[in-house]
């Protein structure tokens, strides 16, 4: 009698595991394809700035200056070949590349009259190129304060340039100007720092020290990259020029300008002579309130 109820009741519980099967079975093959069944409607993320740097706001493009002495003029690409039909378009694309360059010697005098065996350190450069725009100058160009002098005594630059002046003495200096659009004073700071200027016109810029009245340099601050400075022997080049008529200039700081024109043509060389006369080498001036310096040693 026992072993009958036994088994009648391992059959009952085979036959209702077998069931729940079958069920489970039918329920999976009438399910959907593609994953489980979720009870939740899942939310999109938000990233977060403070949480989520790589996901935050684009951050706003840096603005890079081109650089100076490899500079070209701004202009419009050549057109290709195919732009201007086969053997013509390639010649219009030749031409519009094609520069001169520009050399030629420099011979200084001192303010006596008497020549000079040192040329060096005379600007030499292009006054204007008509209808072209140029960035300012990539790399920061320096002044430094060095045994009570500016070193060196002239920088050329691009309109929009910086220029850096560290302090390599052992005291305090303090930088200023005074000329016409582009006045500064950069106050005292010690051995050391360094203070910087963005000069936005053309000219020359007369750079003293409030401290210190026999600290004088200058800075030429021009519109355009095509400039250089003279070697010892008086010789300058200056490359890549776009054919046309220029103004050239010779400057020798403290000193008046020289002029000359000049033609440049596709592919040619073209040569100048200028004399310069050498120009001062100190100046009298106030302090940065427009006073005598009188203590001041």
């Amino acid at each position: 009698m026992r072993t009958h109820r036994h088994r009648l009741s391992l059959t009952v519980s085979t036959s209702f595991a077998l069931g729940l099967a079958l069920a489970s079975l039918a329920e999976a093959q009438s399910a959907p394809q593609g994953g489980v069944k979720y009870m939740y409607k899942p939310v999109p993320c938000t990233p977060c700035p403070c949480e989520c740097p790589d996901a935050a706001a684009p951050k706003p493009s840096r603005v890079v200056a081109s650089d100076n002495s490899s500079r070209e003029p701004e202009s419009r690409p050549a057109a290709s070949p195919s732009q201007g039909g086969g053997d013509s378009g390639r010649e219009a694309a030749a031409v519009s590349t094609a520069r001169g360059n520009l050399g030629g010697v420099v011979t200084l005098k001192d303010r006596g009259g008497k020549e000079k065996t040192d040329r060096s350190n005379v600007v030499v450069y292009v006054e204007s190129l008509p209808n072209k725009k140029f960035a300012a100058l990539k790399k920061v160009r320096q002044m430094a304060q060095r045994d009570k002098a500016f070193v060196p005594t002239v920088v050329a630059v691009t309109k929009g340039s910086t220029v850096d002046f560290p302090n390599e003495d052992k005291f305090f200096h303090n930088v200023f100007s005074l000329s016409d659009g582009n006045t500064f004073d950069l106050g005292l700071y010690r051995a050391g720092d360094s203070k910087s200027v963005t000069f936005e016109k053309t000219g020359v810029v007369d750079v003293y020290c409030n401290i210190h009245p026999n600290m004088w340099a200058q800075i030429l601050v021009l519109e355009n990259p095509f400039f250089t400075t003279t070697g010892r022997d008086g010789t300058f080049e200056l490359a890549k020029l776009p054919p046309g008529t220029y103004t050239v200039a010779a400057w020798s700081p403290g000193g008046e300008i020289t002029r000359q024109q000049v033609k440049i043509e596709p592919g040619k060389r073209a040569e100048l002579a200028f004399e310069v006369r050498e120009g001062a080498t100190s100046k009298q001036h106030n302090n940065k309130f427009n006073q005598p310096y009188e203590r001041y040693k």
